[in-house]
């Protein structure tokens, strides 16, 4: 006994078969001319740092970790399960703003 999923999968499938792939006109991509792409990144204004890598992947972290506690509250949707995550989003913040300065 086929299900009726499988009879609409089939039934798609052999209408597919017949069906021409369409070719799509190539559209040309504007493209900015590199030594201005280059020079308008390498400046920085005097007293401006750049973000290291390292320092990207460290904040990276600490968004996962916060969305960890969104999902620590949908584990636990009583006021109890509210105040973890609170402790949890308070601990993770202040180690946050101690490494960030």
């Amino acid at each position: 006994m086929v299900s009726s999923r499988r009879r609409l999968f089939d039934a798609a499938l052999r209408s597919l078969r017949g069906c021409r792939c369409v070719k799509l006109p190539l559209v040309p991509l504007l493209r900015r001319s590199p030594s201005r792409a280059v020079d308008a990144e390498a400046r920085v204004a005097v007293g401006e740092e750049r973000t290291t890598p390292i320092e990207l992947l460290f904040d990276l972290v600490f968004v996962y970790a916060i969305t960890q506690v969104s999902h620590l509250v949908s584990a636990d949707p009583t006021p109890e399960g509210f105040a973890r995550a609170g402790v949890v989003l308070a601990t993770i913040w202040y180690a946050w703003i101690c490494f960030a300065c």
